[in-house]
């Protein structure tokens, strides 16, 4: 089976500006999104849709992740026997600095801390202010950290922008499952 990328969005899903459909529509062969409900933020119905996704890609699969997706990721982590390439997490959010965390992002805390079992890459931005817990997530999930200067959330003709430092990041990652 041909190595594949899933892609693991933030919660209310991408738009057609958004960098991660850009790269999808680019890549339609390798690229697949996994298949949930965005909008509803039920972590076990979110690792239903992981699991179903790396499960058809087979376990030449790299991760792409965004905001709460990748806690999705380190949930289904935490509950697979499935193997992965490597999982590239961008602007991993905070949730214990919500002040209200609203109800429906419920199942996603606490956050697992285990060792993540695939290489990872974790992407945080000086854009998005305090970091700090991405650092934690870092050390906790044995994961590499980048720290970027910019993550540009939509490719609208205005700006023009792909986010191509974020897709170099990802092929330099998912470059050996890919040569396989």
């Amino acid at each position: 089976m041909a190595a594949s990328i899933v892609i693991v969005p933030d919660i209310g899903g991408t738009d057609r500006r958004h960098w991660l459909t850009h790269w999808k529509s680019n890549y339609p062969d390798l690229m697949r999104f996994a298949q949930y409900d965005a909008a509803d933020a039920s972590c076990r119905k979110w690792v239903r849709g992981i699991d179903d996704a790396v499960a058809s890609a087979g376990p030449h699969t790299t991760l792409v992740a965004h905001g709460l997706g990748c806690l999705a990721v380190a949930h289904w982590a935490a509950q697979t026997s499935r193997p992965v390439e490597a999982a590239m997490l961008v602007s991993v959010p905070d949730l214990n600095s919500r002040t209200q965390q609203p109800r429906r992002l419920a199942g996603f805390t606490p956050v697992p801390r285990n060792v993540l079992p695939f290489r990872t890459l974790l992407v945080a931005s000086e854009e998005d202010g305090d970091y700090e817990h991405a650092l934690g997530y870092a050390e906790d999930w044995d994961a590499t950290m980048v720290v970027v200067g910019s993550i540009s959330h939509s490719t609208t003709p205005k700006c023009r922008q792909t986010w191509d430092e974020g897709l170099n990041l990802l092929w330099n990652l998912a470059a050996p499952a890919l040569t396989q």
